[in-house]
């Protein structure tokens, strides 16, 4: 009597399929993810060409990344992305000697203006969110749309490190606005740009973003109510 034959399994470009699709998911547990590695191993004994058929097999970046646990989180670098972002925040806090903000609280400002003491904490907040996207960012740094994003939060970094020494070092409010106004382009540019890698980074820049639009409005309202006032001598500026 004919033994029966067992039921025919998937075929090999299937198997590479299945198995790559689940690593690249990043959903597997440490445990899951060494066994489908285990499998693809040696799917590709068997059949050396299974892996190019169907879809790519992953990236070495995201192959490590998958084995990662769920909910993984590198507390080193979201602790030295959050502090790098705050030291920005340090700095500028630093620049602002007493005669400074003398100075800006003799400026006319409009009725909308807040309190002196309110921006201290908005900041300090804000510089963590942003913060948690840097790392976010860093985290996928091999994806070259993660490069991109990279360079763009660099460059809105930068100027709002510059807005400070140029409207209160220098004194000058239209400066200020020129530096403001820039910011406030590179913020949109790393928040589209950040969406493309991580759809909550880019969720966190959000209340960056309306503030610095606030503070935009604010820089402006301040240029124009004071556009008559005589501006100090160099010698003057401390």
């Amino acid at each position: 009597m004919a033994q029966p034959q067992p039921a025919p399994g998937p075929s090999r470009a299937t198997s590479a399929r299945n198995v790559n699709a689940a690593l690249s998911s990043g959903d597997l547990t440490a445990a899951e993810t060494a066994d489908m590695m285990d499998q693809r191993m040696e799917i590709r004994r068997r059949y050396p060409s299974s892996t190019h058929e169907g879809r790519p097999e992953p990236s070495h970046a995201m192959a490590a990344h998958a084995l990662e646990p769920a909910g993984h989180v590198q507390w080193g670098k979201l602790a030295l992305s959050v502090g790098l972002c705050e030291a920005v925040g340090v700095l500028g806090a630093l620049a602002l000697r007493g005669e400074r903000l003398a100075w800006y609280r003799g400026l006319e400002k409009p009725r909308f203006a807040p309190p002196d003491w309110i921006f201290g904490p908005v900041w300090t907040a804000l510089y963590g969110l942003m913060g948690f996207s840097l790392y976010k960012l860093w985290d996928r740094r091999d994806q070259p749309r993660a490069k991109a994003a990279l360079r763009a939060f660099a460059s809105q970094l930068l100027l709002n490190a510059s807005w400070t020494p140029v409207f209160f070092g220098f004194k000058s409010p239209t400066g200020g606005l020129a530096v403001i106004v820039a910011l406030w382009l590179e913020v949109v540019e790393t928040i589209a740009r950040t969406r493309k890698v991580s759809p909550e980074a880019a969720a966190a820049l959000l209340p960056y973003a309306a503030w610095v639009s606030f503070a935009t409005v604010l820089n402006a309202s301040i240029v124009s109510l004071n556009h008559d006032r005589p501006r100090e001598s160099r010698s003057t500026r401390t």
